[in-house]
């Protein structure tokens, strides 16, 4: 809350009489006491003034402070102004938003198809594609008699599967028809699958093709066109909580055990591997996986620890253990870096060298009762900002990002340290290039030769040491739905869209940047509008459309939402 210092008047009462009373007397005889008194007037008059003097003075002295005052004021004021200019600036920069309602009921998956085209599923039974620039509605899929509960796209052949136990396949490319009664375009299913008993679960992509599975006994692998290829006989008849792809597996994690069942696709009569039977193993259910990289995966288990495999041989590398269930893993920086939401907080692990912890957020015990679970999260601008998603907002921190970009050196520095808990701490040196805000001070090395500043350097080390794991700023939070969050996609670097409970979806953008290409087009019409008419505007006119071919690849643009 800021004050606003007026300056002082000067008070006039302060300021004595300048004209003293003293009674003269005009006679002979009493010159002798008119002199006496004369000069009694005088020194009285001398006091009056120079305590008026003095008052003055006072007043002058008392003016200066007060302007003192008001300049040291002014200084707070502006310094307060600074601090809050800076905090805007750190706040969320996703500032531009599109809400999109045309859903009836909650919304429970969300595909980026391609960079201009989003899909949106939810319990009406209806797929939606959008726009993702404008926000506009450009075809209904309708087909699916229940819930749609997953989606898989190949270029323009989008796939989805739904309770109704069906897979459809349905053709971008082709020309939707209008529908009068609702307003909107319909595309026509190009093929519906039906292999499956019971309600579809979970698409996924494999080499050639994609494989679904379903709460039923078998999983079904089918040719990109929609060609039934071979059926896959589960050892495990139980729900199934996840499905990746590594290599020429498909490895399944199912609702009960806490072993994976890797099953081979792309040869018939193969038995299925159950891993994670060694000394490095999960004890409860997994709750995540993901592939990290070409040649690793990662799963995350409700038995507070995360197994980094190899793909090739599906054998475990190591085990990091965490405080509390996995909820969701988010690989950063090709896979050399891990982010986890660990139940109400989040981790990153450097993946290198043993999951070493070098980023922390966990609410105190006081805290605690403030936060509720974290459901994902996930890292936008070119992974210097981190996402995290609980009930129905979106948290939004900054971190020390630049350790990725010295990997070499943190590994370095990571060679003799065990990950033991917060009290092990890394010397600081290789930070020194940085000026990282909040964890990490700066540091000051010397080379001089002189004993007192080897000394001093070795103060400034000991006083320059990094605690791991560093904690995250938080920055602000992103207020849009009004029920919890089910799904997250990520449009772009800068980019996101969420839907919700609330049966809407928020496209979340940089405002920066949307105005920045909203520019570049209305530029680039009015170029092209002139170029058709004026000769002197072609050489402008080509190179804009070089620029706005760039803007486009970049940002997505759709010229049409200018027309």
């Amino acid at each position: 809350m800021f004050s606003i210092f007026k300056k002082k008047k000067e008070d006039p009462s302060n300021s004595g009489s300048t004209s003293p009373n003293s009674q003269q007397y005009y006679n002979n005889n009493n010159s002798q006491q008119y002199n006496n008194n004369n000069n009694n007037n005088n020194n009285n008059n001398n006091n009056i003034y120079n305590n008026t003097n003095n008052n003055n003075n006072n007043n002058n002295n008392n003016n200066n402070n007060n302007n003192t005052n008001n300049n040291n004021n002014n200084n707070s004021i502006n310094n307060n102004n600074n601090n809050i200019n800076n905090q805007i600036q750190e706040l969320p920069s996703l500032n531009e938003i599109q809400i999109l309602t045309e859903h009836k009921l909650p919304i429970q998956t969300l595909l980026k198809i391609d960079s201009e085209r989003l899909a949106s599923a939810s319990d009406d039974s209806v797929i939606l594609i959008w726009s993702i620039s404008s926000g506009r509605l450009l075809m209904r899929l309708e087909g699916h008699s229940q819930r749609v509960t997953c989606l898989l796209s190949f270029s323009n052949i989008l796939i989805s599967g739904s309770m109704d136990k069906k897979i459809k396949m349905w053709d971008l490319n082709k020309i939707p028809i209008y529908n009068e009664e609702n307003r909107s375009h319909q595309l026509e299913c190009l093929k519906t699958l039906e292999k499956h008993e019971k309600s579809l679960k979970f698409l996924e992509k494999i080499p050639g093709g994609f494989c679904s599975i379903s709460n039923d006994d078998d999983i079904i692998v089918w040719s990109e066109e929609g060609e039934f290829k071979r059926s896959i006989a589960r050892i495990q008849k139980e729900y199934t909580h996840g499905i990746l792809c590594v290599n020429n597996f498909i490895i399944v994690a199912g609702s009960s055990s806490p072993f994976l069942i890797a099953y081979q696709y792309d040869q018939e009569n193969k038995t299925a591997k159950t891993l994670g039977q060694s000394d490095i193993t999960h004890k409860d259910i997994v709750t995540s996986l993901f592939n990290i990289s070409n040649d690793r995966f990662v799963t995350g288990s409700k038995d507070q620890t995360i197994i980094v495999w190899c793909s090739k041989t599906l054998s475990p590398l190591y085990q990091q253990h965490c405080k509390n269930s996995i909820n969701y893993l988010f690989p950063i920086c090709s896979g050399d870096f891990l982010l986890a939401t660990i139940n109400k907080g989040f981790s990153i692990f450097d993946t290198t060298k043993g999951g070493s912890t070098i980023l922390e957020f966990s609410p105190s015990s006081k805290e605690d009762s403030n936060y509720i679970e974290i459901n994902g999260a996930i890292t936008l601008y070119n992974n210097t900002k981190i996402l995290t998603w609980a009930g129905s907002r979106v948290s939004v921190w900054n971190w020390p990002h630049e350790i990725m970009y010295n990997n070499n050196n943190l590994n370095n520095s990571f060679n003799s340290y065990q990950n033991n808990g917060s009290n092990q701490s890394l010397s600081n040196s290789f930070y020194s290039a940085f000026s990282l805000s909040g964890s990490i001070g700066n540091s000051s090395n010397n080379n001089n030769s002189s004993s007192s500043n080897n000394s001093s350097n070795n103060n400034n080390n000991n006083k320059n040491k990094i605690k791991l794991p560093l904690r995250p700023t938080f920055i602000g939070d992103m207020k849009g739905h009004t029920e919890s969050i089910t799904c997250v996609s990520i449009l772009s670097d800068n980019s996101i869209a969420t839907g919700s409970l609330d049966n809407t979806i928020i496209l979340w953008k940089d405002g920066k940047y949307q105005s920045e290409t909203r520019t570049c087009v209305a530029n680039f019409l009015l170029n092209d509008f002139h170029a058709k008419n004026n000769a002197q505007y072609i050489e402008h006119y080509a190179d804009d459309q070089e620029k706005i071919v760039i803007i486009q690849e970049t940002y997505s643009v759709d010229e049409s939402n200018f027309d």
